[in-house]
């Protein structure tokens, strides 16, 4: 069995099949430092079936449960905020559509019923809506629906290709990035929910991808390669101190708060077992929100040679 870890490369999210470690797989004798530690999280694994599936783990040293089980692909889940239910995509019916399923995978529901390709599901903070990705037109744009699927509103409907938001803690902003102000790379933006006020954070001749916003609400952690490679910076919500905090050769990307905002996991092309750069394996690793002591994280015996990144740390 190996996992599906997530990370977005230039237009496109992209899912790619790697060899890494998940950081909610550690053993009870080599914990996560206590205030990063989470009730539950949600992972995707590729099967013996040769499917992705969707699983849950509950508790930083508990056991994982699979919660999907069919031939077609479920992926790109959402913990709700209260942990009870799952937004997820899957292409069951031929074409991808959006569920949202009970956190033991129970009452397995489509709600947008309406063929497409879809990526990104992330829920409110109040969990009455799911905003998401969605190809339909000739370009990707930015939807919200409240979370038994009604009230779909396009939010972006832009000729720009906008990716992978992330909800602002009080609700009233996304970040995301886009291909946008006919630059030839993606750049970090924010805007209203109701697609006012976006404003460009980022300006530089790269690719900056992947915002994931601070759980106070003040920073946002996003992938560059600025310096030539994968980096995770962070920044002022409002674009100001961009601060390089992996600093590595390798790539590194796909950061991901712990839920008290002390820490960041992210995924590493650097292979600290041998010393060098790995393309084949991606571990996970956490630092400080400063960059300190960043930490590969350990193996699980039953995870050993599959893993995924950091996913829907939940508390």
């Amino acid at each position: 069995m190996g996992i599906a870890c997530y990370f977005q490369k230039n237009i496109g999210y992209i899912l790619v099949v790697v060899m890494t470690f998940f950081f909610v797989a550690c053993s009870s004798s080599s914990s996560l430092p206590q205030d990063a530690s989470f009730d539950k999280a949600v992972f995707v694994s590729l099967t013996g079936n040769g499917n992705f599936e969707i699983f849950v783990l509950t508790g930083t040293n508990g056991e994982a449960a699979q919660l999907t089980d069919n031939p077609a692909m479920d992926w790109f889940p959402a913990l709700s905020p209260d942990g009870t239910q799952i937004a997820f995509v899957s292409d069951r019916v031929g074409d991808d559509e959006i569920y949202v399923m009970d956190i033991d995978g129970t009452t397995q529901l489509n709600l947008t019923n309406n063929p497409g390709r879809y990526s990104g599901t992330t829920w409110s903070p109040d969990g009455t809506q799911i905003a998401f990705v969605s190809y339909h037109n000739g370009n990707y744009d930015i939807y919200i629906m409240n979370s038994d699927g009604s009230d779909l509103t396009n939010v972006t409907n832009s000729p720009a290709n906008e990716y992978q938001v992330s909800w602002s803690p009080d609700g009233s902003q996304f970040a995301f990035y886009a291909d946008g102000d006919n630059t030839k790379h993606t750049e970090i933006y924010t805007m209203n929910i109701d697609g006012t006020n976006v404003t460009r954070l980022t300006n530089n001749n790269a690719e900056e991808t992947e915002p994931n916003w601070s759980p106070d609400g003040t920073k946002i952690a996003f992938t560059s390669k600025r310096d030539g490679n994968k980096e995770i910076y962070v920044m002022n919500v409002d674009g100001t101190d961009q601060v390089n905090l992996s600093n590595h050769k390798a790539d590194d990307f796909n950061p991901v708060w712990s839920p008290d905002g002390k820490h960041i996991f992210f995924g590493s092309g650097r292979s600290s077992w041998s010393g060098i750069i790995n393309s084949e394996r991606y571990p996970s690793y956490l630092m400080n929100v400063d960059g300190s002591e960043q930490t590969r994280l350990p193996y699980h015996s039953w995870f050993e040679d599959i893993c995924c990144l950091p996913i829907n740390p939940s508390n």
